[in-house]
């Protein structure tokens, strides 16, 4: 059974409480993207996003602090061989 990440809000990389970049990392979202998303959503929509916003701040657990921040890996490079 594949690993399944935990929405968490992560301590490092966060610009206010950690909600799009924990949302990014779970799905594997670009964390830039949702950013724009949630801001943009935030002119047209308020208040609904600010108060969802406001609720995942509230509800989705910070980050313990002992553990490492959550990275996607990377695929290695292509071989060379030739």
């Amino acid at each position: 059974m594949p690993y399944a990440p935990r929405l968490v809000r992560p301590l490092f990389g966060r610009q206010v409480a950690g909600v799009c970049i924990g949302f990014a990392r779970t799905y594997g979202w670009d964390v830039g993207l949702v950013r724009i998303l949630t801001v943009i959503g935030g002119i047209f929509l308020f208040p609904v996003v600010e108060i969802v916003y406001a609720a995942c701040w509230i509800g989705i657990p910070e980050e313990p602090a002992g553990e490492m921040p959550m990275v996607h890996p990377t695929p290695p490079p292509p071989s060379q061989a030739g």
